[in-house]
């Protein structure tokens, strides 16, 4: 037997242990302590659309690492199997859509500079501006 056969075993052989602890009723939390990280976790989520679509609105945006926007995207595409017209509206309302402040509302009907000395705020309106083609 090869030195990468024995440790293929001893990993096996940990996770027997790890199994005839949850047996005794060990916490998998716990009993999980001692298996090597080449392990996969599988787990099981529950969560209703609202918090989901917050979830993806954060993880999907362009500001948001790659490797998460990656994820969100792949789970937005299971939740659209689930919940299509609820997808669409997401889509419509929150990543296609904008909210806009009070004082972005009153700039926009008064056709004025937004009355802010705050520079982000400025910033964010400036932005939102040009992806309106304002």
């Amino acid at each position: 037997m090869n030195q990468f056969d024995d440790y293929l075993n001893k990993a096996e052989a940990q996770y027997s242990r790890y199994q005839a602890l949850l047996d005794k009723g060990v916490a998998r939390e716990l009993a999980r302590i001692g298996l090597p990280l080449t392990l996969y976790t599988e787990w099981y989520w529950k969560c209703d659309l609202h918090n989901i679509f917050h979830f993806l609105s954060l993880r999907m945006n362009d500001h948001a690492q790659a490797e998460i926007r990656e994820y969100a995207y792949a789970m937005f595409a299971l939740v659209r199997l689930v919940a299509p017209l609820a997808c669409e509206a997401f889509l419509d309302y929150e990543l296609g859509g904008m909210h806009l402040s009070r004082l972005e509302v009153e700039s926009m009907r008064k056709r004025q500079p937004l009355s802010t000395e705050n520079s982000r705020e400025l910033a964010e309106w400036e932005a939102k501006q040009r992806s309106l083609g304002l």
